[in-house]
């Protein structure tokens, strides 16, 4: 009997023998894919190089209406006589205080027995003077410490209390001054 030779896997040829082999077109297609990718990557390398060009068109334009605006700028004609504008630029020191850090802070101290009565600021000193009324010294004190202990005032000096010895349960009226620290920081 004659010896009978069979091969599963095949022979291997190169790519472009199997693709002359099978289909001419599938050659002339890879052909044209490389092509339109070198086309197509050189297209995108010429559209970064124009993008790069105009930013760096924008920032030296950028740059120049910047040091152009760094000119000193001429003073405007408000109409507005010195009283006004003293009353205005007070005006924008109130509204500049650290309100909400104060408030937060006398919160933060608050007890059901003090009722604070009126709020004074000092822009220039960062202080603020309070009055208040507690139900008896005790409450007075403890309050008194509670914002010394807050961490956001550096000191708070008790000014003065009165109350009416001859009636009984009348409140304690006090008045205090409290620094507050530069930038509304609490302590560490």
């Amino acid at each position: 009997m004659k010896r009978l030779q069979l091969d599963f896997f095949g022979r291997r040829q190169p790519l472009t023998a199997q693709l002359r082999q099978h289909h001419p077109l599938l050659l002339l297609l890879w052909a044209l894919s490389t092509v339109a990718l070198l086309l197509g990557s050189a297209r995108l390398w010429q559209v970064r190089q124009q993008q790069a060009e105009l930013d760096q068109s924008v920032q030296a334009r950028l740059r120049q209406a910047f040091f152009a605006a760094a000119k000193p700028a001429q003073p405007v004609e408000t109409g507005l006589t010195p009283a006004q504008i003293r009353s205005t630029n007070e005006a924008i020191r109130q509204l500049n205080l650290p309100w909400a850090a104060w408030f937060a802070a006398f919160e933060q101290a608050a007890r059901p027995d003090v009722a604070l009565l009126s709020i004074t600021p000092n822009e220039q000193s960062h202080a603020v003077h309070v009055s208040a009324e507690s139900e008896d010294i005790a409450g007075m004190l403890a309050y008194v410490a509670a914002l010394q202990q807050s961490g956001f005032f550096t000191e708070v000096s008790l000014r003065k209390h009165r109350s009416n010895e001859k009636a009984v349960g009348a409140p304690v009226l006090f008045e205090f001054t409290a620094q507050a620290r530069l930038g509304g920081e609490t302590a560490p």
